[in-house]
């Protein structure tokens, strides 16, 4: 069984990223861009980017004031519309309307990662699965901590306009991985404002959750510590 090269991962998810995110805001000059993200799914074998821009967003939320039934369904279930729309709308990689846009540099990262769907890890490890998902973890808050360090996503007061994360959707990862990779990833303020209007909506259990193997954590931390 072939093992993922991580250092090359890393550096492959900062170059698809750097790509996607440059491609995107000069197909949209015009919109100012207030997150970027790349996210997996529970079993790590692809990486998608996504970004968003304040008008974006805008379009999003005038849609949403639109919906009187969903209005409705919140307010029936006691959800606050405001909360719903930052938790959702503004901070859900998944939700937003740049989700994949010029995203083919990604193609050379799931090659390394996608192995027909099955991931490329030691079965007969028992914790070789989580191994091998704290690895893609770990290389995706790096590679975008590499970009950081670099002044990519700008410098000073200029870098205090846009949030940086990772996610990974419908996991019992969810919430830790978002709030640790936006912590690692951003100026405190930034991740303060993240920390409160998107973490507390999934913390609370808007967002569905399932448990995970404390491992997985675990090994994620170690690797990012050492990276």
């Amino acid at each position: 069984m072939a093992h993922v090269d991580f250092d090359l991962l890393r550096r492959r998810i900062a170059e698809a990223s750097r790509q996607t995110f440059d491609a995107v805001r000069s197909s949209h000059a015009n919109e100012t861009f207030y997150g970027f993200a790349v996210y997996t799914i529970d079993d790590a074998v692809g990486i998608n980017p996504s970004t968003n821009s304040e008008q974006a967003y805008q379009r999003a939320e005038s849609r949403v004031m639109a919906d009187e039934s969903q209005k409705q369904w919140l307010e029936s279930h006691r959800i606050s519309l405001p909360a719903f729309l930052l938790g959702d709308y503004r901070w859900s990689a998944y939700s937003w309307e740049y989700e994949c846009s010029e995203s083919d540099g990604f193609e050379a990262v799931n090659k390394l990662i996608n192995n027909h769907g099955g991931g490329f890890y030691d079965e007969d490890d028992p914790m070789g699965f989580a191994k091998f998902k704290a690895g893609v973890f770990a290389s995706m808050v790096l590679a975008l901590g590499d970009l950081n360090e670099q002044g990519y996503f700008g410098k000073g007061h200029a870098r205090e306009f846009l949030t940086v994360f990772c996610s990974v959707p419908h996991s019992g990862c969810t919430a830790w991985f978002e709030e640790d990779s936006a912590r690692r990833l951003n100026p405190p303020g930034v991740y303060k404002t993240f920390q409160a209007e998107r973490i507390k909506w999934i913390a609370d259990g808007s967002e569905t959750q399932h448990p995970e193997p404390d491992s997985v954590q675990a090994i994620y931390l170690s690797l990012v510590q050492n990276g």
